[in-house]
Parts: structure tokens; sequence; C-alpha cells
């Protein structure tokens, strides 16, 4: 029915069938179709003061550059407080991801795989549209990322 009101749409696989793009969690995997690797920036989704056991920089450039590689995404989850507030720690890491992709985003933004890596062609008819949408949505986010930097 969410295709017939809006046709343009894009669902990922949480809906419990195979749609437009998959989303692995906490493992970086080429997939046959569009794909968005989900990762959190410590050990949980929800804002948890207590969990201080944040990726390091490196760590967060690394998924990220595996991701493009394998022509995948990486969604980085941050944790805001009840306030809407991204906890300090998120804020500076993400700052520091922002001040490396404006001097190494060359060998991130349009990355695909390695030469002599065969990733299969896609198998859906809107995977084109759904890895176009999110390279798109990625962009503007880091540029917005990058404003904020």
């Amino acid at each position: 029915m969410a295709r017939q009101l809006q046709p343009e749409i894009l669902i990922n696989d949480r809906v419990g069938t195979s749609e437009d793009f998959v989303t692995p969690e906490n493992v970086v995997a080429a997939q046959d179709q569009a794909w968005e690797s989900c990762f959190t920036m410590n050990r949980t989704w929800g804002y948890a003061p207590c969990d201080r056991n944040y990726k390091p920089v490196h760590e967060v450039i690394r998924l990220l550059a595996s991701c493009a590689s394998q022509q995948g995404n990486l969604l980085l989850n941050v944790s805001p407080d009840g306030d809407g507030r991204i906890p300090i720690k998120q804020v500076e890491i993400l700052r520091k991801v922002g001040r490396c992709l404006q001097l190494h985003g060359a060998a991130i933004y349009g990355a695909g795989p390695s030469p002599g890596t065969k990733i299969d062609s896609p198998s859906q008819s809107n995977t084109s549209k759904a890895r176009g949408a999110m390279a798109s949505a990625g962009a503007t986010q880091l540029r917005l990322n990058n404003t904020a930097a």
C-alpha cells in the first residue's frame, strides 16, 4: 500500500520483506542490493549517560571507508538526551571525522570496490534509486556536519 500512495518511497528490510535496501547491524558486508551498515557510537542505541565506551575516531573512519569501498553506506547512530542534546564526546568524534573528510574526502566520496573486486549487480529494480537517494542524503548530512564543525 505504501508504494501505491508514494511510488518513490524507499523501504528497508526492517519491515520484514526484501525491499529497496538492507540494513545489517554491527557488521560491514557487501550485499547484492543497496545497503547501509548500522552502528552505534558506543554500545547502546539510546541515550545512556553511563555508556562512555565510544568508538575511537579511527574506528569510525575505518567503518566509513569499509562501507564506501563495498558500495554501501554507514548509518552511525547518535544518542541525544531527553532535551535533544547530543553528548559532547559524540560531537567531538563527529567533528574529527568531518575534518578528516574535509582533507581526505576524495578517498571516500564516490568510492567503489577495489579494482578486480566483483560485487554482484543489483537484483532489485529500485536498488539504483535507493543507492542514489541514500548517497544524496549522506552527502547532505556530511555537509551539515562539516558546516557545524
